[in-house]
């Protein structure tokens, strides 16, 4: 079944990678209308997180989360992204507001609690970051009119604020968002204070969702790509990217290119999501044997060198639940390779410089010749996944005539000499090659779905029985956006992280996002 779906290339961002959320409560004396001790709840993004400073983001709740059980600041937001989905690249810092104080956010008990947590936590005052949802988002703006020095960038979603006093936050950047039939907080609010701002030459974006609600901030703090507008600025540099850029990377809008891939990776050819968050990828053939953590921001955040690893052919890297580390040495361009090898990595990789491998070897139980004739070119690999005690490649297709098949093998994931067992084969093409052919693969175990890339298109496998891929549904997925795509990972059931390689320095080169349009 083929279904040309809208498909949409985002930013990636390091928001929602699954993690167990903890929550620090903590009290501070704010000044404001002499209250007293007011309670506050801090998230740590990583457990490392006093050995480096990080950027802050705080979160100012609405209404309904209003006095009461501090706990219920938890339920929305970016804590909620934190406790269900995964863990956010930033120190969250939410404070509560008691009942005596509904009608409205005082200024002075968020500079206070920012004040606060500056004192107590490794925080990067560069990268100081605000959003708030309906009274939280009038916070926001009235914050960000009183203290605009204290701010990188503000997020307000479905708030109002004082129209007179908003060219005083200009050089704070901004992007805010309303639903068109929003029955609590008029739209009119924020469409007044965006023209305000934009009147006094401020740096502002706005999204407006036609028919939504008040609840739109739900769907906002669900798109990544509202993370990466934030961390695209930092106090006293130029941001990375233009922010009218980021107005097309709604999750209702057409694709735009993400930021560049580091230049260390400019031959990406696997690349994996951890439990943790971070971003891991590898080089294609020729190059290091190494591994890089990176971000969105093209920054490499560490470096790691695989020992007793040689990089002959590596095609593609796979995680297990143990968090061990599979990376393929499976390329076989010419079809006349004799054996192949797999590098084991412990998790103890995530820590280190350079760490040892084990080598998984394999053979192929029904290659006779090297070469083959060409109409048997089909014993190259560009794709590894890891499923239930065994890794699984998927064959990159070169025969002549094209048959379109990918052929599966099974290897256990133990060091050894092993002979691979053949599974079976998908028919996934059988006219353009360079469309067809596999070049990665993940699997998503939540919803046991495979997915396979190719250079402008994916398939979704599943409803299959054992490892019996090869008899299950298969859905493809066009991207209208052709170039040399050599890696992805699932991010959810219909979203993805993909990679493309650098080919001759006029094309790839980029990390995207992809939703899958329902």
């Amino acid at each position: 079944m083929i279904l040309r779906l809208t498909v949409l290339l985002l930013t990636i961002s390091t928001a929602a990678f699954a993690q167990q959320a903890t929550f620090i409560k903590n009290s501070v004396a704010t000044r404001a209308y002499e209250l007293g001790d007011i309670n506050y709840l801090v998230h740590l993004p990583k457990e490392d997180t006093k050995k480096e400073k990080k950027p802050l983001l705080l979160f100012i709740h609405g209404s309904n989360q209003t006095g009461g059980d501090i706990n219920k600041i938890t339920s929305l937001g970016p804590l909620s992204l934190v406790k269900d989905d995964g863990a956010l690249p930033f120190i969250v810092v939410a404070p509560h507001l008691p009942y005596k104080l509904a009608s409205k956010w005082p200024t002075q008990l968020i500079y206070d609690v920012l004040q606060d947590a500056l004192k107590k936590y490794p925080i990067d005052e560069t990268r100081i970051y605000i959003t708030g949802v309906s009274k939280g988002a009038a916070g926001v703006w009235a914050y960000c009119s009183e203290y605009p020095e204290t701010v990188t960038a503000a997020m307000p979603i479905a708030g109002y604020g004082n129209k007179d006093k908003v060219c005083n936050m200009k050089n704070v950047p901004v992007w805010a968002f309303h639903g068109e039939n929003d029955k609590y907080i008029h739209v009119k609010s924020s469409r007044d204070l965006v023209q305000g701002l934009k009147r006094c030459g401020g740096d502002v974006l706005y999204t407006e969702y036609p028919n939504g609600n008040h609840d739109i901030w739900v769907e906002t703090y669900r798109n990544p790509v509202v993370f990466d507008w934030m961390m695209n600025f930092k106090k006293g540099q130029a941001p990375l990217k233009p922010s009218a850029d980021f107005i097309k990377s709604n999750l209702k809008t057409k694709a735009s290119k993400s930021y560049k891939l580091p230049a260390a990776l400019h031959e990406i050819s696997g690349m994996v999501r951890c439990k943790n968050g971070d971003l891991w990828a590898h080089n294609d053939s020729g190059n290091n044997p190494a591994i890089f953590k990176f971000d969105s921001t093209g920054q490499v955040l560490q470096y790691v060198k695989i020992m007793g690893a040689a990089n002959k052919d590596w095609e593609d890297m796979t995680l297990d639940t143990a968090g061990n580390l599979y990376i393929g040495d499976i390329g076989n361009n010419s079809n006349d390779r004799k054996s192949f090898q797999i590098y084991k990595l412990d998790s103890s990789y995530q820590e280190a410089t350079r760490i040892f491998a084990k080598r998984i070897n394999f053979t192929l139980p029904d290659q006779q010749d090297f070469p083959p004739k060409p109409s048997e070119l089909n014993f190259d690999f560009e794709a590894l996944i890891w499923f239930k005690g065994n890794l699984y490649l998927f064959s990159k297709n070169r025969t002549i005539p094209f048959n379109g098949l990918c052929n599966i093998y099974k290897i256990p994931d133990q060091p050894g000499d092993h002979v691979a067992e053949f599974i079976g084969s998908l028919q996934l093409g059988n006219e353009n090659m360079v469309e067809s052919w596999v070049t990665a693969a993940d699997y998503h175990r939540t919803t046991g779905q495979l997915a396979l890339l190719s250079s402008n298109k994916m398939w979704l496998i599943n409803q299959f029985d054992a490892d019996h891929f090869h008899t299950g549904n298969i859905k493809t997925i066009e991207f209208n956006h052709f170039s040399q795509k050599e890696a992805i990972s699932f991010h959810s059931n219909d979203q993805f992280w993909i990679a493309d390689e650098t080919f001759m320095k006029i094309s790839g080169g980029y990390l995207y996002f992809i939703q899958i349009s329902k």
